[in-house]
């Protein structure tokens, strides 16, 4: 269950943004953006993605989208240049050029489209993530008919500092902190501070 964490988490906040701030429609499409396709860590996200997808009953659509290679961010960043003049509803990214990505994302800021940043953020001295469920805020909206927008408080959920929140160990269910260590295999994993049970699968 745990596996599809990641996918599920970003279209539920993504879903949660863009519900808040548009009328219902017919479809919302959410761009799922990895750093590369040919990963095993990010096929876990595009499953969860996908599974939440089936679960919506038709209520959005992940497109599942990145660079075949990991390599220097600019097919990443052209993939979101995309994504953003084709108006998707949300775009979460696991950017490989930081720099080159919060362009990207500050046209997609422009265009009103949510956005978040998952496995690594265009400003990591940020260190601020979403949590779904948890530290509310409300703001005002102004109406935008042309965006069907209606006006009103809107109710979301805001970033808190990566300091205030823990990771829930796959293997015993409890919140730890991480450490590294390298398999037999050459793999450089991180594991659970309190059971050592490997949390990259």
């Amino acid at each position: 269950m745990l596996k599809y964490l990641t996918g599920t988490a970003i279209i539920a906040g993504l879903l949660a943004i863009g519900a808040a701030g548009a009328v219902a429609q017919q479809k919302y499409t959410f761009a799922l953006v990895p750093k590369n396709m040919n990963n095993p860590f990010f096929d876990q996200a595009r499953d969860g993605c996908k599974k939440a997808e089936s679960e919506s009953n038709g209520a959005f659509e992940c497109m599942y989208i990145g660079p075949g290679e990991h390599g220097g961010g600019e097919e990443q960043v052209q993939i979101v240049q995309d994504l953003v003049a084709k108006k998707v509803d949300g775009i979460a990214v696991s950017p490989s050029n930081a720099a080159a990505m919060a362009v990207a994302l500050q046209a997609a800021k422009e265009a009103n489209i949510p956005v978040f940043t998952w496995d690594s953020d265009v400003l990591p001295e940020n260190n601020r993530l979403v949590v779904e469920g948890v530290n509310f805020i409300k703001r005002h909206t102004k109406p935008n008919p042309q965006r069907q927008i209606k006006g009103g408080v809107v109710e979301r959920e805001a970033p808190l500092h990566a300091s205030n929140v823990q990771l829930l160990c796959p293997e015993c269910g409890k919140p730890t902190r991480l450490g590294k260590r390298i398999l037999g295999d050459g793999r450089k994993v991180r594991i659970c501070r309190k059971c050592e049970g490997v949390v990259d699968k």
